[in-house]
């Protein structure tokens, strides 16, 4: 089983901890199972939705993914980048890193 290193900090019981390259790590090796992974698409584009999912996670730990969407969404299109996923790729990224830093022993 692969750890998430995501952590309460316990200075502050509301703050997390992520170790974001760990992480990347992780998804190196796991985004080709990614339901709506795309071969065709840059590695490096899923790895700056990447760390807008982890960068988003860290700003609202404590709030669930799907409250977060429509919000999310929004953010992520004002990136101005020509290395992003479009949104409709990059949602399952997000929610999957959601999901595993709400749930680290499940994945």
């Amino acid at each position: 089983m692969d750890t998430t290193y995501a952590w309460v900090a316990a200075a502050h019981p509301r703050s997390v901890v992520v170790d974001v390259d760990h992480e990347l790590d992780y998804w190196a090796q796991r985004l080709p199972a990614l339901t709506g992974y795309r071969t065709a698409l840059p590695r490096d584009h899923y790895t700056a939705t990447l760390r807008f999912a982890y960068d988003s996670y860290l700003m609202h730990p404590h709030d669930a993914v799907d409250e977060m969407l429509p919000c999310l969404r929004d953010k992520y299109m004002r990136i101005q980048s020509n290395k992003r996923l479009e949104w409709q790729d990059a949602e399952p990224v997000v929610r999957a890193v959601w999901e595993r830093l709400k749930n680290p022993g499940m994945n």
